[in-house]
């Protein structure tokens, strides 16, 4: 960073003061050398000072982070693999953090062997429209073997596109499998079904082999005619008229009760074609269940807030399996005192729960997830198990000087873009935070995502002139792409006597971009040799990369772009360390409070570190820590942090006790078994079609200027 001060801001104001979210341009600065690929950056300081005639009100700094701005690396190959003397092509597109294409010469782009010998190489390439379409023969005895493309020499590893040279053949069809997500040891035998299907969505006729195993260990020894171990089981059956061969296991001779077996086991599957003899192979996992239940809590909130309801999830799962309609159990300790509510999980294993917290007296409340209530000793053989078939939490009283809190209604489900969403806020005040004659309330907030703030705004709502005033109000927050994939909600008030209210909620937003492109072939289905239309429509003045591939390139890699896999090239770095503070190069820290008064002696080599303040920051459950959940730095001379307590806590928990109810209903509910979306749906009626004679594996790969 350049040694030398830059005011970013000046501003006069008058009573009552403002609310306002100032835009400015972050100074140039020299960065650092980069080590390991890693983004030039500074620690700067921000300098805030408040002038109220000759006198300085307020003056505060802090440390913030300057870092150039990252780019996102798109690079996409027709397709993920390729034959010896074929012709990869591939495009390049940079984009900026708005996900907007970046028009910028790349000095070199390069394509390397899978022995890191570059092979070829493009030096000042230019977008056409923020698109590079570049394409490479190869030699018809090009090594095998992955190969890279990078956008530059320093490329990390990870960010470089790949594909494979190799000799393959194409399936012409794939195996559907429909398998129970969980088997259990009391069982006598258990049914699945393996189908087979043409890339066009007929049945296939001919031969399965099966093999169930628990270690694919076991199936390369098969390969090799080496005597196989125990856990492993064949079968063989005919396909039916709809493509489909239902296998029988006996459990027996599966051996899952076994010593050396695991948890889980493979099925794996060959179709041989009828008539020509093609072949092709599918795998799946099923789980065996065990008696340890996994218990979750989802999302739970460490803050209480008195006089608030405190809501929360629970998830009950037997090796990711959900425990469907059965009685669960919450236990909730406040002072020792235990009480234990029954719940019925859902279809999908979970529960959800709403606590009354008006008696909880500010104190730490613990939580307990549990499957059931067993009568254990301190001693007991089971204590191990019965801990792994619980989940425990500890709740903070969330702190407030005069106990008025804030309480965003959560929302669960994704919210789609484009769309307006409405937001409750509960809120519970003291009447004298809000001075004599006060009749309403200024609520202000902040939208914050990918770091950084994107909507803000003020609301004014009326009160009347009880003691304790109790009552809602709702935001509208139009959401778009500038949110996704996540967006977090802070409201605040910040009263007379300088304490603020606040809480924050983070709502999880569809991957969407600004640029809405829309794709629609003509018919749905088409015979060989007919016609289809391709309607694109995009913006005016947009270029469109399209692709096309045959449906059996991706039975083989199944690798497309993503809205996730873009958003997911450019994730954020959060800076904190376990949510409570910032790495230590950014926190900026306080004198420990609790230290005993420095004696006034002269400062010597010997006693100086001595006399040092050891770094600190604070981590409660105060306003303060929800700006910090916002990765916020705040200058402020309000009320935003719990006062420290120097007293050292007497108080004792227990994880397990001794004398529970005995719960009588302890056998674990098996979920039943539903189908997924691998299951073959049935054939429609037989269409009498012309042969195919045509095989391209990439159909398309053109760039379409729009109108």
């Amino acid at each position: 960073m350049q040694t030398q001060n830059h005011t970013l801001m000046e501003k006069d104001v008058e009573k009552p003061g403002i609310f306002e979210c100032i835009s400015f341009k972050v100074p140039a600065f020299v960065p650092r050398g980069k080590q390991f690929n890693e983004p030039a950056e500074e620690v700067a300081s921000v300098h805030a000072v408040i002038h109220m005639g000759d006198r300085v009100s307020y003056e505060g700094r802090k440390k913030v982070l300057v870092r150039r701005q990252k780019t996102r690396i798109v690079i996409d190959t027709d397709k993920p693999f390729y034959k010896p003397g074929e012709t990869v092509k591939f495009r390049i597109v940079t984009l900026d953090e708005d996900f907007k294409a970046i028009d910028k010469v790349h000095p070199l782009v390069l394509l390397q062997d899978p022995h890191g010998n570059r092979i070829s190489q493009w030096v000042d390439v230019k977008p056409r429209q923020g698109i590079v379409d570049l394409s490479f023969p190869l030699a018809s005895e090009a090594a095998t073997g992955k190969y890279q493309i990078k956008v530059g020499k320093d490329m990390p590893r990870g960010l470089a596109a790949t594909f494979k040279v190799e000799e393959y053949e194409l399936p012409k069809f794939e195996l559907v499998f429909n398998v129970p997500p969980l088997v259990t040891t009391s069982e006598e035998e258990f049914q699945f079904t393996v189908c087979g299907r043409y890339t066009y969505g007929k049945p296939v006729q001919g031969k399965i082999k099966v093999i169930l195993s628990q270690s694919l260990f076991n199936l390369h020894e098969k390969e090799e005619n080496i005597t196989l171990s125990t856990c492993t089981v064949d079968l063989v059956n005919q396909t039916n008229k709809k493509g489909c061969a239902i296998f029988t296991v006996d459990m027996d001779e599966l051996e899952i009760n076994s010593t050396g077996c695991g948890n889980s086991f493979f099925i794996v599957a060959e179709l041989e074609e009828e008539g020509t003899g093609a072949t092709n192979m599918g795998i799946v996992t099923v789980a065996i269940a065990t008696k340890v239940v996994e218990v979750t809590f989802v999302n739970l909130n460490p803050f209480y807030k008195l006089g608030f309801p405190y809501t929360g999830k629970m998830r009950f799962t037997i090796n990711d399996v959900p425990i469907k309609n059965h009685t669960v159990y919450l236990t909730v300790d406040v002072n020792d005192v235990e009480t234990h509510l029954p719940y019925v999980t859902d279809e999908k294993g979970e529960v959800h729960f709403s606590l009354d917290t008006a008696k909880w007296n500010n104190t730490l409340v613990s939580l307990r997830g549990r499957y059931s209530i067993m009568n254990i000793t301190e001693k007991d053989l089971h204590t191990i198990l019965v801990a792994e078939m619980e989940a425990y939490n500890w709740l903070k009283p969330f702190y407030s000087e005069s106990n008025s809190f804030l309480e965003i209604q959560q929302v669960e489900e994704e919210l789609p873009c484009d769309q307006e969403q409405e937001v409750r806020v509960d809120y519970i005040l003291d009447r004298n935070e809000l001075g004599p004659g006060a009749d309403h309330v200024d609520f202000y907030y902040l939208v914050v995502s990918r770091g950084r703030i994107v909507l803000s705004g003020q609301t004014q709502v009326p009160v009347g002139q009880d003691e304790t005033l109790k009552g809602s109000f709702s935001l509208t927050l139009p959401i778009s792409s500038e949110l996704a994939p996540s967006a977090t909600l802070l409201v605040y008030a910040i009263f007379a006597d300088g304490e603020v209210a606040a809480d924050v909620d983070v709502f999880i937003i569809s991957k969407c971009f600004k640029h809405k492109v829309t794709l629609d072939f003509s018919e749905e289905e088409g015979l060989p040799g007919s016609k289809v239309n391709l309607h694109l429509k995009a913006d005016p003045g947009s270029l469109c990369s399209v692709r096309a591939l045959d449906k059996s390139v991706l039975l083989k890699d199944d690798r497309v772009m993503t809205p996730e896999s873009v958003y997911n090239l450019g994730s954020e770095k959060d800076y904190m360390i376990g949510g409570r503070g910032f790495v230590y190069r950014l926190e900026d820290f306080e004198p420990y409070p609790c230290l005993p008064p420095v004696l006034p002696f002269p400062t010597t080599p010997r006693n100086r570190r001595s006399l040092m303040v050891a770094p600190w920051y604070q981590s409660e459950a105060d306003v303060y820590s929800l700006f910090k959940q916002l990765r916020m730095k705040i200058l402020t001379n309000t009320k935003v942090k719990k006062p420290v307590s120097c007293e050292r806590p007497t108080y004792e928990r227990r994880i397990l006790h001794a004398g529970r109810t005995q719960d009588s209903d302890n056998v674990i509910p098996l979920p039943v078994p539903q189908p997924h979306d691998g299951v073959a749906p049935s054939p429609e009626k037989e269409k009498k079609t012309k042969p195919r004679t045509h095989f391209p594996e990439t159909w398309i790969w053109d760039l379409f200027p729009v109108g």
